[in-house]
């Protein structure tokens, strides 16, 4: 419809304009994924429209349909309703830029000598002291090696093929802080808390840089504490958190906050338990099958590593190095003198004693807390505490175990927007502690980050000095390819990934000394 096609007469002139534009705005809302009215301006649809229409009838004195015609429609939203998930593509892009990055070779040597243990002797010869569900991948990687004919010797092969599935966690991980911010009523491109999530350097340092695995279990204890609050879904707490476990032995840390929450839904906690278990035999069922010891392999995955590292700390900046003063100490040799201080308490005032009643009181105090307020909120910054607190009170830790809650307080500010603060606070801290560990960066990872600043520097001078509108178009045409398919940077990660892996499994392959028949 337009102004020459539509009657003449004052009053009903105008009607006839906006019921147009009426139409116009039905559209718009049926085709949007994204209710078009946003906080603080958010009157009802009848309001508005009402609104819309005396407006229009006052401002039509003197004025023409046409320009009537012609107003802005102000609530209706961008060209792009969701251009947030432009992100996950760029954190997909930076994973796969840091994957050229220097791995420890210690840690390294670990998941060689295990996918080797694994080609040689199955389940049985494994000594592997990880929970099981890492080792089930380590195990499909070991067969393809096999059925391809080589050992893992490549150091950037291992790290590639073994860190994948964290890789994917990473990039469900970020979509689930953008989801969660729009869900929320708030543009996550918009929020410096969604880029952190995207570029988050403590991130890219563990898992695409370093090999790590830690962020496998945050997804499933995440949805964990989140089902547990609710009572409709609080019958799944128990095999979401079996799930993190039989991942991360780590995940240990969600514990007292699940377990203050169940004991407010403890009905539900029945049934919820009896998946758990089924969850447990499934996950050691392979070891069963295959002939191992299945007590032998939970022992090395859980209870046989809380003495592995008899240390106050191992790299950790936490209370113990604040304390002892450097790293790799006893943690049973006493910070008291038997001098000055009674014999009991000397024997008291170790690193190992100290530590684990030190968080014995913390998650007493935190469960007693989880049960008093249920909401989401506040049941995230529980756990953002637990994790902190087994951080800097255990002995025994490792530099990495501030993962936890560095990425839960990412997942907390989503709900909890005054207390985002912590999360780069957070961020800072784990970046340094692993920094305490390890050089990360060789040559060529060094020239690949060199071509990252030179581009930026081009794109932001464009923008910036030449006023350039050139990158917003582009910006805006690939916002809306990333709207449209949802799923395809996980797909396009995934293809990239596996041609990665290729050329490295041929490149060891023209080495004949990395053959499984020598």
């Amino acid at each position: 419809m337009n102004a020459e096609s539509m009657p003449r007469g004052g009053c009903r002139d105008i009607a006839g304009v906006f019921a147009a534009r009426n139409r116009y705005i039905d559209i718009r809302m049926s085709e949007s994924r994204v209710p078009i009215f946003r906080k603080p301006f958010e009157p009802s649809y009848l309001t508005f429209r009402w609104a819309l229409l005396l407006r229009g009838y006052r401002g039509s004195v003197g004025a023409s349909e046409n320009q009537a015609l012609k107003a802005p429609l102000t609530p209706v939203s961008g060209p792009v309703d969701r251009p947030w998930r432009l992100g996950i593509w760029l954190s997909a892009g930076a994973m796969l830029l840091c994957l050229f990055g220097k791995s420890d070779p210690i840690d390294n040597e670990f998941w060689h000598s295990w996918i080797l243990e694994f080609q040689t002797a199955g389940y049985q010869g494994l000594s592997a002291n990880y929970p099981p569900l890492l080792l089930h991948w380590l195990r499909l990687v070991a067969w393809t090696f096999s059925a391809i004919g080589i050992t893992p010797q490549n150091s950037m092969l291992i790290k590639v093929v073994v860190t994948f599935p964290t890789l994917l966690c990473q990039l469900a991980f970020v979509d689930l802080v953008g989801r969660r911010l729009a869900q929320l009523g708030e543009a996550p491109q918009q929020s410096g808390l969604f880029w952190l999530a995207v570029f988050n350097p403590a991130l890219l340092a563990n898992g695409p840089i370093w090999g790590q695995v830690d962020l496998l279990p945050i997804l499933p204890a995440y949805f964990a504490v989140t089902s547990a609050t609710e009572r409709a879904r609080a019958v799944w707490a128990l095999p979401w958190l079996v799930v993190a476990l039989l991942t991360k032995m780590q995940s240990i840390v969600v514990v007292p906050v699940i377990a203050g929450l169940a004991l407010r839904h403890f009905r539900q906690q029945v049934l919820g338990a009896l998946i758990a278990i089924a969850i447990i035999a499934l996950g050691f069922l392979p070891f069963a099958l295959a002939g191992a010891d299945v007590f032998d392999a939970l022992g090395r995955a859980y209870w046989g590593n809380l003495s592995l590292y008899p240390f106050s700390t191992i790299d950790a900046a936490n209370l113990w190095y604040l304390v002892v003063g450097k790293s790799m100490q006893p943690h049973d040799l006493s910070v008291l003198s038997s001098d000055c201080f009674p014999g009991w308490l000397v024997d008291l005032a170790t690193p190992r004693k100290l530590g684990l009643l030190s968080y014995s009181i913390l998650s007493l105090a935190l469960m007693i807390s989880a049960f008093r307020n249920t909401s989401r909120q506040y049941v995230l910054g529980l756990t953002v505490v637990s994790a902190t607190g087994f951080f800097a009170f255990s002995s025994g830790m490792h530099e990495r175990y501030l993962f936890f809650a560095a990425a839960f307080a990412a997942l907390w500010g989503c709900e909890a927007p005054h207390r985002r603060h912590w999360y780069p606070l957070l961020t800072a801290l784990l970046y340094v502690n692993m920094n305490f560990a390890l050089n990360f960066f060789g040559h060529r990872f060094l020239r690949l980050v060199s071509a990252v600043v030179v581009l930026t520097f081009f794109g932001l001078g464009c923008q910036a000095m030449f006023q350039s509108n050139r990158l917003d178009r582009g910006y805006f045409c690939l916002c809306a390819c990333a709207e449209r398919h949802p799923w395809a940077p996980y797909l396009a990660f995934t293809a990239l990934w596996l041609i990665l892996a290729a050329s490295l499994v041929v490149s060891q392959l023209h080495n004949s000394g990395n053959t499984l028949s020598s």
